[in-house]
């Protein structure tokens, strides 16, 4: 079972509730939300999405993104050319295919909604 997904009140230590054990973590669960931090997974308390560098939040979740409906780490708002950067860097180079994947073409000077790797 995935950390926050699970559905043992007792894992991970300190935890009290259950996730749904669907094999989706789903970030708007304020209970998977709450596993993930207790098992390390995302920073901070409570159900407040923690930030990055660029301003954007940054998460775990189930969405459907250019057809595929699974598990990613998705950040939102992040600057068109460190998504392009970083997905030729770390992966293919083209936003709808392969591991790294965005919701909008790499245009410079604009942001990018959401910049998601697949888990």
């Amino acid at each position: 079972m995935l950390p926050g997904d699970e559905n043992d009140a007792n894992s991970p230590t300190g935890d009290t509730n259950n996730g749904n054990n669907n094999g989706f973590l789903n970030e708007t669960d304020g209970w998977e939300m709450q596993d993930m931090r207790l098992a390390g997974i995302l920073p901070g308390t409570g159900i407040t999405l923690p930030t990055h560098a660029f301003g954007g939040t940054l998460r775990i979740d189930q969405q459907n993104i250019n057809g595929q409906n699974i598990n990613w780490i998705i950040a939102t708002n992040v600057p068109a050319e460190v998504c392009q950067e970083i997905d030729s860097k770390y992966d293919d180079g083209v936003r709808t295919t392969g591991e790294i994947q965005a919701t909008a073409n790499y245009v410079a000077d604009t942001t990018i909604a959401v910049f998601a790797w697949k888990l």
